[in-house]
């Protein structure tokens, strides 16, 4: 039993695209503001490095549609011999609506 579960995970590993999620998950921006996204990610990284990728990219797609009225977003997912960068650049700017606390 424990072969045929470690199989079908090894199975659903294999099959999870980071850039095909990522792919979904910028979709909705491109309404909105101007998408630039690379990646140079390869498919071979390790399934929980992927989750960690798209959750932080997740948040970052959330933030922007809720607090921001940007009109451009790049977002560079590159790989390389050291700890993996995320590098985001936004050309923003957040409206905040703070309570008058000073005279």
């Amino acid at each position: 039993m424990d072969n045929i579960r470690l199989t079908i995970h090894q199975m659903y590993d294999d099959s999870f695209s980071l850039s095909q999620r990522m792919d979904t998950l910028l979709q909705p921006l491109k309404e909105k503001a101007q998408v630039n996204f690379t990646n140079t990610i390869s498919d071979s990284i390790p399934i929980t490095i992927k989750y960690d990728i798209l959750t932080i990219c997740k948040e970052l797609t959330t933030n922007f549609m809720k607090h921001s009225n940007g009109t451009q977003l790049q977002l560079f997912l590159l790989e390389q011999k050291q700890p993996t960068p995320l590098i985001i650049k936004t050309m923003v700017t957040v409206q905040l609506t703070l309570p008058q606390v000073w005279d």
